[in-house]
């Protein structure tokens, strides 16, 4: 089964559920999905993760095909690609799928424990469509300050007008301050015409 169900747009998201998994609020995956599990689970807002010392997946396999990893902000995004054909083959031709997904892929360290999250999401994906960890009511209650302080040393340095972190509704919000600034260019991320998903 998925670990959680939602769309991961910045470095905070990803955080966010790795504290979640530590505060046992949602599951982690401790082996690799069988093919029955694959077709059922893998869809367009299934998010996996999993702890390496603790589970046997050291590397994970979904069974389909996947273009070369690219650098989208935090992490490294797949766009899934047409199984190649028979008459092409000699050719080396395979193209992206029409109605493939997106892959997302995050690893993160915490004393000896390295946790992993692979996400999926459609191409087209409303961002309205799909919940955002750093959103989710059930893990408003989890003490991210560790982790925002690390977090916002890896993002762009915007200035801010805010007193302090608590009026700011988010960690975006802190960083960028898109409610103080008045470029409306500046934003967590945004869709390519390609299909990839780059931070911002």
């Amino acid at each position: 089964m998925e670990s959680y169900n939602g769309i991961l747009y910045s470095k905070i998201d990803a955080l966010y559920l790795i504290e979640a998994v530590r505060n046992d609020l949602i599951p982690t995956v401790t082996q690799r999905l069988t093919r029955l599990e694959r077709n059922r689970y893998i869809k367009s807002g299934s998010v996996f993760i999993w702890n390496e010392r603790i589970s046997t997946i050291k590397r994970w396999t979904d069974g389909r095909k996947w273009s070369a990893s690219r650098v989208t902000g935090t992490f490294l995004t797949y766009r899934e690609m047409k199984a190649p054909n028979a008459k092409d083959q000699s050719c080396h031709i395979v193209d992206f799928k029409n109605d493939g997904l997106i892959k997302q892929s995050f690893s993160y360290n915490i004393g000896e424990d390295k946790y992993h999250i692979v996400s999926y999401m459609e191409i087209e994906e409303n961002q309205h469509s799909l919940q955002r960890p750093c959103k989710d009511p059930r893990f408003q209650s989890l003490k991210m300050t560790a982790y925002i302080d690390e977090a916002i040393g890896t993002q762009p340095t915007y200035s801010c007008k805010c007193k302090s972190r608590a009026k700011c509704d988010s960690f975006e919000e802190h960083v960028t301050c898109r409610h103080d600034s008045t470029d409306s260019s500046i934003s967590t991320s945004r869709h390519n015409s390609d299909g990839s998903i780059t931070s911002i």
